[in-house]
Parts: C-alpha cells; structure tokens; sequence
C-alpha cells in the first residue's frame, strides 16, 4: 500500500506498506513504513510527519500468529507537540517478542519544555527490559542530560547528567555531574557513582572567573579534586591547582596518591599548600605464611618520603573487608615515638605520633603479621 488514508481524524501516509497472510499457520505480517500526522488545533500541530519504521520483509514490524501478537519490532523519528511539551523519538526502537515474553525499548527521546529547557533521554545497548511475563523491569542502560539552564535565585544549574545501568549479574551503577554558576565567578561541580548502593567515586571542582581576560585582569583560579574509592589499585585523591595573574605569575599544583591493590592503606595527611605530598614506595608483591610462622613483616621494604613544610601524624594500616579474620589475625608494632595499637573488631592496626622520614620508614618495615588463634584459617589476606 502507498497512500494517505485516514482513522478519527489521524491521517496516515502509508510508504510500501505491505501486509502478508499465511493460511496454514494463521500468520499475519506488516512491514515498510507509514507518517503519522493530525490536522492542527488551537493552531498547533500536534503530530506532523511522525515516521514509523514497521521492519523489513525478513523482520516484519507487526507479526501475529493464530490471534496472538508474535513479535514486534519498530522504529519511530519525528516530533509530538504537546501544547508547551514538545517530544522528538530518534530512533526510538520499540521491539517485542512473545518466545522470549521479552519488551525492549533502545534509543533516544528529547522533550523540549515550555522555559526552552530540553531534556534527552538515551536507552543505549540493551536499553530498557521488561520481562512480559514477570512484569520484571530492567534498565540496561539510561542516561538524562539537561540541555539547557536551571536557575535558582542567583545560581545557575548546568550541565546536569544522570546516568544508570544494569549488567547480567544485577550490578546497578549510578552516576551524575552538574555545575553550579555563582554571580561572583565562582563556578562549582561535582560529581558521584555509586555502584550497588555503594559510593564508588565522588569529585568536585571549583574555577574563579573562568572568563578572565585581558578586560577582565583578575587571577583565575581552578582547583579539582577527585576520589575514587573502588577496589583494586585505589586512587585515594587528585588535587590540581591553577592560578594565573595577568600575564607575570604562573603556578600550578599537582598532588597523587596512587595505592596498589595488594597493599591499600589509609594515610590522613597535613600537607602544607603549595608543597608535594608525602610519597610512599611499598615494594610488596605478596607474603607467604605458614601456620607455624610469626611476626612476618609485610613491608620489609617500605619506605617515605616528606616534602619540606609536610608531615605524617598518622596511619591505618587495615585487612580489605572481607579477608579478615577475627581470633586469628593480627597485625603489631612495637614502638618509643610511634604508637600502634590494633583493632580486634574491625581488623585495623593505627600509628600515630611524629616523625622523621627514617621514622616512618622503619615503622613500615617493622609491623609484622601473626595468627594467634588455635587453628589457622587458611586462604589469602589482603591489606
């Protein structure tokens, strides 16, 4: 069929549409495709040109076997004015299968509000998942970005995004990053992921008269920070600093503490602005211990270093949730100027006091690990 005909006054411009009929299986197949468009009201066009993709003759879009809907699989572009709502499908791929009892929805929808404020909404990959039979929703993959300004009084909201996803195994990530735009030039953001209920990562940064030129002479400045607190190697922070003043003063800043996987430590630091961060060189590729051992040292190579102006006043020395066992385990120093004390319950060993690089350093070397339950757990022991 190639045509416009009309249904309740929803005119329908059919492109090849073709309907197929199997008698011996009772089979009804519809491919090609059709333009949906309503005659205006008040003025307003509510649907114009909304194409629809019905599949192809080896995938039709609408296929029903014996009365009952067989599978689904179209595709729809264009825009529906709602008034002061405006929603524009791209490739907004709606698809169903009655052996899998599966629905599934991938692509993207912009919806344009009345404030010139759009929001896009993108399904990518597996998209959303609806389990026909269960009612089971799954959300493979969503991402909501804001394309536009969202004010409050005197700040200005921009950039926003939320990102969520699901894999095979049921683990939800969630993300999202904003920026928040004062009067005064001061530009702040943020951001977070949180995987499982669990925070994985937060950062923020802040800029000072991003705008800044030769009109405009004041310092910009520009500071960020970030945070990554998943497993494996753990980055426990990333500072970076700029500020330029006119054309004569230049100073950058850059601070890391990289900790890897085997050996993820806690280390609070005073740290001095404008000087390096405390470096720590640990050297430990993995301990064996028997059973009949004690006081192995799990850092017999550690060493510090301590930028002019910094200082470390303590540490926490921890076994990774999960590979703790508490009545066995035990980690110990034995000190005059530092002082160790270990937490049973939670496995943790703490150092405090002051001192020297050298201090530190043979404090690293000197804490040692021992069971000193009756039996022995066996199995790996992470810190």
């Amino acid at each position: 069929m190639t045509g416009t005909f009309e249904i309740l006054k929803l005119s329908i411009a059919a492109e090849q549409l073709t309907v197929e009929y199997k008698k011996e299986n009772q089979e009804i197949a519809i491919y090609g495709g059709i333009k949906l468009s309503t005659a205006p009201q008040a003025g307003v066009q509510i649907i114009k040109d909304l194409a629809v993709t019905l599949g192809s003759k080896d995938k039709p879009g609408i296929k029903i076997v014996n009365g009952g809907l067989e599978s689904l699989d179209n595709t729809i572009n264009g825009e529906i004015n709602l008034f002061k709502i405006t929603a524009a499908p791209k490739d907004l791929r709606i698809s169903y299968s009655a052996a899998e009892d599966q629905l599934q929805i991938t692509g993207e929808l912009t919806i344009t509000l009345a404030l010139k404020l759009q929001i896009t909404a993108v399904l990518p990959g597996d998209g959303l998942l609806i389990d026909t039979s269960t009612g089971k929703v799954q959300i493979r993959g969503l991402s909501l970005a804001l394309d536009g300004d969202i004010k409050f009084g005197a700040m200005t909201i921009k950039g926003l995004k939320v990102e969520y996803s699901e894999d095979d195994a049921g683990e939800v990530t969630i993300a999202a990053a904003a920026e928040i735009q004062l009067p005064s030039g001061l530009a702040v953001g943020g951001s977070f992921k949180i995987i499982n209920g669990k925070l994985d990562s937060i950062g923020m940064s802040f800029e000072k008269n991003p705008e800044a030129d030769d009109q405009n002479p004041n310092p910009r400045v520009t500071f960020k920070a970030e945070v990554n607190l998943c497993p494996g190697d753990i980055v426990l922070g990333k500072i970076n600093a700029y500020v330029d003043i006119k054309e004569n003063v230049d100073f950058k800043a850059d601070m890391e503490i990289f900790i890897p996987q085997a050996v993820p430590l806690t280390v609070p630091l005073n740290i001095v602005p404008g000087h390096a961060q405390p470096q720590l060189a640990l050297n430990s590729a993995g301990i064996s211990f028997l059973a009949t051992s004690s006081n192995v040292a799990i850092l017999p190579e550690g060493t510090v270093s301590i930028a002019q102006g910094s200082a470390i006043t303590s540490v926490s020395i921890r076994f990774v949730e999960g590979s703790y066992v508490a009545g066995e385990d035990l980690l110990s120093y034995t000190g005059s100027t530092i002082i160790g004390m270990f937490d049973a319950v939670d496995g943790v060993l703490n150092l405090s006091g002051s001192g020297t690089e050298d201090d530190w350093s043979a404090v690293l070397q000197q804490v040692t690990y021992s069971s000193t339950g009756a039996s022995f757990t066996e199995g790996n022991r992470y810190l």
